[in-house]
């Protein structure tokens, strides 16, 4: 996959060219949420897991109107 760079406003982003677009997931923790986006070969879907902020998440929605997927905290 080649990669290249997207100059947005003050920063310059990198991007794969020819890639998925990377997914935006709200990492729900039920006192407090973050975004974060993610960066994968596979599309991510309802079930996968990730690791964010020293804890293993795992999507259980997609809210549309946000555009966006939603994960919880798995319990270790």
């Amino acid at each position: 996959m080649k990669r290249a760079e997207v100059n947005r406003g003050r920063e310059t982003v990198p991007v794969e060219v020819g890639g998925r677009r990377p997914a935006v997931v709200i990492a729900d923790a039920g006192d407090g949420a973050s975004l974060v986006v993610l960066h994968r070969q596979h599309a991510p879907g309802i079930g996968v897991r990730f690791s964010h902020r020293g804890l293993t998440w795992q999507i259980v929605a997609y809210r549309s109107s946000a555009r966006a997927w939603v994960a919880h905290p798995i319990e270790q």
